[in-house]
């Protein structure tokens, strides 16, 4: 987001291949619908979506930031994206501070974050359908993690765990979210993979997953209804299909291993190996190979400081992925934590944002109220100024005494008068505290009041 004119600038006049891309991300954003009233809209739905993302990109973290942002952007974007034209100055008006936070917080995130994700899909399989990396044709396969994450700052005032949890795909190679779904809650995110992955084509797509979605159903439903391809860690949630991976391969013995990796950084030396086997006798949909991950890590002087063994079951053959490609596959898995769910935490601090504090951030709906809880009436018991205890004006002011002749009572929480010294009830209905009884006693001296 520099303003200096350079090769890609649409300043120089040089033909731009992000323009046609910011050309659709607009065109994508006024798709979205509007929750305004058609009356009185100076700035279109898509133009201050796309201010806004191109602010965010800009370093802004609130919508304090976003407003400056926006109007120190460049009119080339600020034409791109949309944007009014003054009818006496000529420039682009951006959207005021005010506009941006009233949008984002009555948009219908679902339908937003669907149009998104489907157009960031389209630019992620067009990409990987058309790069060559590595010397591999350009018809690969594509590698999707999919995992979830909670929100904090997201339940409702009062309520424990109900903060809001997305299960979204993100591609290992681009780092992009083609998919996001929210979790309902009384379940988890194993239930939701059909509605993940519902509108993504998964012809040449391996999903990855950690040991929670090794399940039949997944398995069966990726392979043989969708057409795909998976790897999948299996742990003790398994306990029959971690036996019989763990009889099929051979034992983890150094030097023994079908492929080995060694990095080296931060003091640590950490070493890889892999070991694969036909899936024979395996009880799981479309299994075609299991394999064995060893991690060790050692310390700058070649001390071990930890051992750890992974298993794992995959529906790709040995054709068509080798050990050192599955070993990548697994590693890459965790791009999904490293590029997405650090980057919402860490440097959009999405955790830390309370602007969504009385609104689900991502998924609210416009006809949802603004505010929880909603603001009591004056007939409402707990408003502060109930229509019941208002103070009515007194219909005999000649008899009105001044707040200086008025003398306070003492009166007891109960509401019969308290009994006399002798224990009967006070036939005066005198309200007196006894305490006080006491305390003029005790400033009597021969009868007499000092």
């Amino acid at each position: 987001m520099s303003h200096a004119p350079d090769s890609c600038s649409l300043i120089t006049g040089r033909p731009d291949v992000g323009v046609a891309g910011l050309r659709s991300l607009v065109g994508m954003l006024g798709g979205v619908a509007d929750p305004r009233m058609a009356r009185g809209v100076r700035h279109r739905i898509g133009a201050v979506l796309a201010v806004m993302v191109l602010a965010v990109l800009a370093g802004a973290r609130n919508f304090r930031e976003i407003a400056d942002r926006a109007v120190e952007l460049p009119p080339e974007l600020l034409a791109l994206a949309g944007c009014r034209v003054h009818s006496l100055t000529g420039g682009h008006m951006v959207p005021s501070a005010a506009t941006m936070r009233r949008i984002a917080h009555e948009v219908d995130a679902d339908d937003a974050d669907e149009r998104v994700c489907m157009w960031l899909r389209g630019e992620a399989m067009a990409t990987a359908n058309t790069d060559e990396v590595h010397g591999e044709p350009p018809r690969r396969l594509v590698a999707v993690a999919m995992d979830g994450k909670t929100l904090r700052n997201t339940g409702r005032p009062g309520t424990e765990g109900g903060e809001i949890k997305l299960f979204s795909a993100l591609t290992h190679r681009e780092a992009i979210v083609i998919a996001q779904v929210r979790i309902p809650e009384g379940t988890n995110e194993i239930t939701q993979v059909k509605a993940l992955l519902a509108g993504v084509d998964l012809a040449g797509v391996v999903v990855t997953g950690d040991a929670a979605h090794a399940q039949h159903t997944t398995a069966a439903y990726l392979t043989s209804e969708r057409g795909g391809h998976y790897a999948l860690t299996v742990k003790g949630n398994q306990l029959t299909l971690l036996g019989g991976i763990a009889a099929v391969l051979p034992a983890a013995a150094p030097g023994t291993e079908h492929h080995v990796t060694e990095d080296h950084g931060k003091g640590r030396i950490v070493r890889r190996g892999i070991w694969t086997a036909p899936a024979e006798g395996i009880d799981f949909p479309g299994a075609a190979q299991v394999f064995r991950i060893r991690r060790d890590v050692f310390d700058h002087l070649g001390n071990r400081l930890t051992k750890e063994i992974v298993h794992g079951v995959t529906s790709l053959t040995a054709e068509t992925a080798t050990p050192e490609q599955l070993a990548r596959l697994v590693r890459e898995h965790w791009t999904v934590e490293n590029k997405s769910h650090w980057v919402r935490d860490v440097v959009y601090r999405e955790d830390h944002q309370h602007a969504h504090r009385h609104r689900s951030p991502g998924h609210g709906h416009p006809t949802q109220p603004r505010t929880w809880p909603p603001t009591p009436g004056r007939d409402h018991p707990h408003h502060p100024h109930p229509a019941t205890h208002r103070r009515r004006p007194n219909p005999n002011p000649a008899h009105h005494r001044s707040r200086y002749q008025h003398k306070p009572t003492l009166k007891f929480p109960w509401p019969s008068p308290p009994p006399n010294r002798s224990g009967e009830a006070d036939p005066a209905g005198t309200q007196v505290s006894l305490r006080m009884l006491d305390l003029v006693d005790s400033l009597r001296v021969g009868g007499e009041c000092r």
